[in-house]
């Protein structure tokens, strides 16, 4: 990051505007997590989320969900871009969601990884197996829950939805009003980077 982009996100820090830009991540997540305290510990004054990501790691979306959820000060999503996979969960924690007119959302069942470099890693696999499938099922469950309990669609349209993503579709702002993923699109939001 230059200066000049410290600059900015420190401008926006005080004005109670963090960012979640590129891939969810343990550093990331862990990065926010202290932003967020920071800012609540000073005031219970609503705090901004702007979000463009493309989604990644699906287990630290889920524990900065929670922690969204359990912290006093309201949080009001705004997306920016891409909202993709996990970074729509997050949004879900937020009071308010709202985005940008050309904002693009992606909403896909969860897929499982493996990597394998090293023998010990495939004999690991062939051990646990079962148990990281299960793992799978389960967040999967989890994911569906928070759709459907924010979304309030019957099962039948978050499946379709999912179905959409799975096959790589995007849907645009006004669609994700349509599917309850977003509260409002924003047409003038304006971001005050002035001292």
């Amino acid at each position: 990051m230059n200066i000049f982009e410290e600059k900015g996100i420190e401008r926006l820090f005080r004005k109670r505007i963090l960012v979640l830009s590129g891939d969810i991540t343990p550093k990331k997540s862990d990065e926010l997590v202290l932003k967020f305290l920071n800012l609540a510990s000073h005031s219970n004054k609503e705090i901004k989320l702007i979000i463009n990501t493309d989604g990644g790691d699906f287990i630290e979306a889920i524990h900065l969900f929670d922690f969204l959820k359990i912290i006093k000060p309201n949080i009001i999503g705004i997306v920016v871009g891409n909202c993709h996979s996990s970074g729509v969960i997050l949004l879900q924690a937020c009071s308010k969601r709202l985005a940008t007119p050309n904002s693009h959302f992606l909403v896909h069942s969860l897929s499982l990884n493996f990597k394998i470099s090293t023998s010990r890693e495939l004999d690991d696999l062939r051990n646990n197996f079962e148990e990281k499938l299960l793992d799978g099922f389960l967040h999967q469950k989890i994911m569906c829950e928070i759709l459907k309990k924010r979304m309030k669609l019957p099962e039948e349209q978050i499946k379709h939805l999912l179905k959409r993503g799975d096959s790589n579709i995007a849907i645009t702002a006004t669609w994700a009003k349509k599917y309850n993923l977003i509260d409002e699109i924003v047409p003038n939001f304006k971001v005050d980077l002035a001292k």
